[in-house]
């Protein structure tokens, strides 16, 4: 099942625009991590998205983009886009996941963590799956 998930998260990232890896991090029965780590979130997708809300702010957007050199266009999709997509990723999916798996009877929690908080994370889950 996580293989299964972990594969359908990347494509369903791809298809909105998003750069990711998935891995498939640890198994330990029906306990399972997905890592997901957010390269690249697509300068053109959020235009386009801002432009379906607002013809106006889109319009602007765009144009403001079009002025930035491509360095800096690249730092902003990469480091801050990225960061920021992450964060709300996480609160999605959250929400998200916990509706689809509890249709099928698993609990799901979805939570974004820098590589720092990661470590500590799987700890405690480890041990609380040892009690």
């Amino acid at each position: 099942m996580g293989v299964r998930i972990a594969e359908e998260m990347q494509c369903k990232l791809a298809s909105q625009g998003i750069t990711a890896i998935t891995k498939l991090k640890l198994v330990r029965g029906a306990f399972f991590v997905v890592e997901v780590i957010i390269y690249e979130v697509s300068l053109a997708l959020i235009v386009n998205k801002l432009g379906e809300r607002s013809a106006v702010a889109g319009g602007l957007f765009n144009f403001v983009v079009g002025c930035l050199p491509s360095a800096v266009k690249a730092t902003v999709e990469i480091d801050l886009l990225s960061k920021k997509v992450a964060q709300k990723l996480a609160a999605k999916l959250s929400s998200e996941m916990q509706e689809k798996f509890a249709e099928r009877g698993v609990r799901a929690e979805t939570v974004g963590l820098s590589p720092t908080e990661e470590g500590i994370f799987l700890l405690d889950k480890l041990a609380s799956l040892r009690r």
